[in-house]
């Protein structure tokens, strides 16, 4: 899967952390150091596993954790309708 940032959601980065507005469901979402990263490199380009060794070369954590972190972060943007999944062949 290549997550991909629903386009008309408009967010910005402030302070090194990204801040999204959910226009149709009125929420507003603050992403930490981390967070702001994989959004920011969710453009549908990247698989999950690509963005996992990402961030193991950004920042310190092993791809275990990478792996599981980013899974778990895609998912739960997915479910509040932030992130779409993208099959690429």
């Amino acid at each position: 899967m290549h997550p991909i940032r629903v386009g008309q959601l408009p967010w910005r980065e402030i302070d090194r952390h990204a801040v999204i507005i959910h226009t149709k469901k009125g929420n507003v979402h603050e992403l930490n150091l981390t967070g702001t990263f994989l959004w920011t490199h969710a453009d549908g380009s990247h698989s999950l596993a690509q963005l996992a060794g990402m961030l193991c070369e950004n920042f310190e954590v092993d791809l275990d954790q990478a792996t599981k972190d980013v899974d778990e972060f895609f998912s739960s943007l997915e479910e509040d309708g932030l992130i779409l999944n993208v099959n690429h062949r």
